[in-house]
């Protein structure tokens, strides 16, 4: 059926194109006259149908005649009302509204071209000025009794396309919620609803569009060249927007339809060789130029937004941000239909609609591909190149048996145990860290402080090892290496606090990545975690550590890290999809004067998460008895043993399991904070 309406549509898209003023030959014309059917005046013309001997010959009475042919269903509907009430029965009201818009919807383009048959115009060859109607031709355009037709056509205008937008529109906005709360709104609809794409329920909106302004091309212009390549313009459009959405349910259809709208776009192309002489003479080609460079710079225009969207997006979230939280969140869809009985699990897979079986097999061929790293199928069209992976090719069966033993085994729930273990874990680091009010901003900028530092004492180090080495003089070459230094260090301090700059190495990090990328140790991630006062201990935040380095390098992108926290903690009630962190950090000024991101001086409400017990974590909320000194792994304050036995001892008491302080108590953690970093200053200064 939706094949026949697809023809249908495309009959009468074609007999409005050959309305356009060119030169037909006579082949054409004879082939244009069986298209007549397809438009409400030819209807009367195939037929036959002799109207004026009951509404008389006149102008207004033929367009009267015409605005009433869509009020038949109507009338048909109140003819089979009368004889239900005579038989004591009821018509069903939601199928009646449904197949009268139907038949509405499925010649719309008609309607449409009759609606406004009274603009379409054509001129007179030179010297003669006037105009007429093209479906009148008796009738010039502005006259006493063109402005007496005004009004019906103007009133058919606002019932039939406007009603017709209005009622269609009512139903596409409400449909998602309505559908699930009333039985008869799907049945009332149908005609939007029935044999689409769930996902684009709205397509017959586009549909109601596409014939409303083919038919007002003509209306609008009379010059033969804007109707003909607006119309070509419309019906690419139209093409591209159906190859992209893919409305139909079935292949098949939407097959039928994007060659049936190529079809009439080839007829438009061809048609251009029948121009007429004059009309090629007259032709404005200054607004034909403007035209294509109004139609370039839309396209270019179009171009630069979205290569704007694309590098905005790319800067809300890392390639691995990205991928997780997507990864993450089907895992969990897939964790929950692995706990639907087989019977509920048919039922809800019955429901599917051919778009939707076609989309799981895409999907799991990807699934294939990607995770178990084998082809989906011996067909070279749903292969793929997986680089570094052994050519092999899925056997379905094998899966399944396999995951019949992992079930029967209990090896796949160990597997869950272990997942939610650590998905647990995760959950309470983030949550930490988000009450501590610490973010990727802050941990970047004491990284690099640390990175600084660092990179400051291996320079003395080298600067006193060539300076004893030329017995206690420095060299020309050492003091130019050491100025170069010092203006290296003043340019870097200036990009810090230049908004432009930092943003300009967040873009190079982002799409260069490499050194451009700032990463951490796992002996830096566990002090910066640390200063949020993190529930777990250190083995456990080594586990997380583990499991976010992807490429096993010992490092971790910071970027990356607060990704994988919000893919694998999102915030209670976040269903936006955007792919942007929500992290309330400190500010620089509020960080040096909490004394190092004091947990006791933050004052917001924490993400809330279903009470986690200590076997959900392993060792527990707490940080364990014997937790190591030696697993804090502080390595930035000093170079001597000594002083690195020091810190670790402090470090280590300092993580010990403590009640919760007394108010009053959490006053000193600042000033202490504060003599730490004096501390590591003054050691700093004795290195250098």
């Amino acid at each position: 059926w939706m094949m026949v309406m697809a023809f249908v549509s495309f009959v009468q898209v074609l007999q409005a194109l050959s309305k356009i003023p060119l030169d037909w030959p006579n082949e054409l014309t004879e082939f244009f006259k069986i298209l007549q059917i397809a438009s409400i005046p030819g209807f009367f013309t195939v037929f036959e149908l002799r109207s004026e001997c009951i509404m008389g010959t006149s102008t207004i009475a033929a367009l009267i005649r015409d605005a009433a042919i869509p009020l038949i269903p109507f009338f048909n509907f109140g003819v089979i009302f009368l004889i239900f009430l005579c038989l004591g029965k009821k018509l069903y009201k939601p199928y009646v509204l449904n197949v009268i818009a139907s038949v509405i919807v499925g010649f719309f383009v008609s309607i449409c071209a009759m609606a406004v048959q009274l603009f379409p115009y054509e001129q007179m060859p030179a010297p003669n000025t006037k105009r007429f109607v093209r479906a009148m031709p008796g009738v010039e355009l502005y006259s006493s009794t063109w402005y007496s037709c005004l009004p019906i056509t103007l009133l058919a205008v606002v019932v039939y396309c406007g009603g017709s937008f209005v009622y269609v529109l009512r139903g596409v906005v409400i449909a998602p919620r309505r559908v699930t709360e009333d039985e008869t709104f799907a049945e009332q609809y149908d005609f939007i609803l029935g044999d689409i794409n769930p996902a684009a329920w709205w397509w017959i909106v586009i549909n109601l569009s596409y014939a409303f302004i083919l038919s007002l091309i003509q209306a609008i212009s009379g010059d033969v060249f804007v109707q003909i390549y607006m119309s070509m313009l419309l019906l690419t459009c139209i093409i591209l927007i159906q190859l992209a959405v893919q409305p139909n349910v079935h292949r098949s259809v939407n097959n039928v339809e994007i060659t049936l709208s190529l079809t009439n776009l080839v007829f438009l192309i061809f048609a251009t060789a029948f121009f007429k002489e004059e009309d090629l003479l007259a032709q404005d080609t200054a607004l034909h130029a403007w035209i294509m460079i109004a139609v370039i710079g839309l396209v270019l225009v179009f171009t630069v937004f979205s290569i704007i969207n694309w590098v905005r997006d790319a800067l809300k979230s890392t390639p691995l941000g990205k991928a997780a939280r997507v990864a993450f969140r089907a895992r969990d869809v897939m964790t929950m239909l692995s706990q639907l009985p087989e019977s509920k699990f048919l039922g809800l897979a019955s429901q599917m609609q051919e778009s939707d079986r076609q989309l799981l097999k895409r999907t799991t061929d990807m699934l294939v591909g990607v995770f178990l790293k084998q082809q989906a199928s011996k067909s070279l069209f749903r292969q793929r190149v997986i680089p570094g992976a052994e050519f092999k090719v899925w056997d379905p069966a094998g899966t399944a048996a396999e995951a019949y033993k992992h079930v029967r085994s209990k090896e796949a729930h160990k597997a869950l145990e272990e997942n939610a273990r650590i998905r647990g874990k995760v959950r309470i680091l983030a949550d930490d860290l988000r009450k501590a009010r610490i973010g990727p901003v802050t941990v970047a900028r004491h990284v690099e402080a640390a990175n600084h530092r660092l990179e400051e004492r291996q320079e003395a180090r080298e600067r006193a090892e060539e300076i004893a080495e030329n017995g206690g003089k420095v060299g020309i070459i050492r003091r130019v290496k050491d100025q170069m230094d010092s203006i290296k260090k003043k340019m870097l301090a200036i990009a810090a606090k230049t908004p432009v700059l930092a943003g300009a190495k967040h873009f190079l990090s982002v799409f260069f990545g490499g050194s451009f990328v700032l990463k951490m140790t796992c002996d830096q991630y566990l002090k910066e975690v640390r200063k949020g006062h993190c529930r777990l201990n250190d083995d456990e935040l080594k586990q997380i550590f583990n499991v976010f380095d992807v490429a096993g390098d010992g490092k971790v992108g910071i970027s990356d890290f607060f990704h994988l926290l919000s893919a694998m903690a999102p915030p209670e009630g976040y269903t936006d999809d955007d792919e942007e962190q929500e992290w309330d950090e400190k500010t620089e000024a509020e960080d040096k004067e909490a004394g190092g991101m004091n947990r006791s001086q933050t004052n917001l409400t924490s993400v809330s998460y279903p009470p986690i017990s200590p076997q959900d974590t392993g060792a527990g909320l707490g940080m364990g008895a014997g937790a190591d000194a030696d697993d804090v792994g502080i390595s930035f304050k000093g170079s001597d043993q000594a002083d690195n036995n020091e810190k670790n001892e402090q470090s280590a008491a300092e993580l010990q399991p403590s009640p919760e302080p007394e108010p009053g108590a959490e006053s000193n953690a600042a000033p202490q904070n504060k003599q730490e970093d004096e501390q590591e200053e003054e050691e700093h200064t004795i290195s250098v």
